[in-house]
């Protein structure tokens, strides 16, 4: 008799610990839904100076890559296409 009320108890126990979980979780999510946003003015502006300077050697080898990669796909015809770089941006044409 002594072991039914044992796992009576500890089905209880269990059930008011998984009760009181679900109640925090669900406190927790209801508080997130009220936080108010960040007002836009607070950022600082972001301002770039820099100027992108032209590199002949990594430019010539991004345009084998991009043709590399147009010869290799076998369905695309790649004969008629002119790959041109600067500045590592690639331009495909034709």
């Amino acid at each position: 008799m002594m072991f039914l009320s044992m796992n009576h108890t500890a089905a209880v126990k269990t059930l008011l610990g998984a009760m009181f979980g679900g109640l925090v979780c669900f406190a927790t999510s209801v508080g997130a839904q009220n936080v108010p946003a960040p007002a836009a003015g607070r950022l600082e502006p972001i301002v770039v100076t820099a100027k992108r300077r032209s590199d002949p050697v990594a430019d010539e080898t991004v345009k084998i890559q991009v043709e590399e990669a147009l010869y290799s796909d076998a369905f695309f015809y790649d004969e008629h296409v002119t790959v041109t770089i600067k500045m590592a941006s690639p331009r495909c044409e034709g």
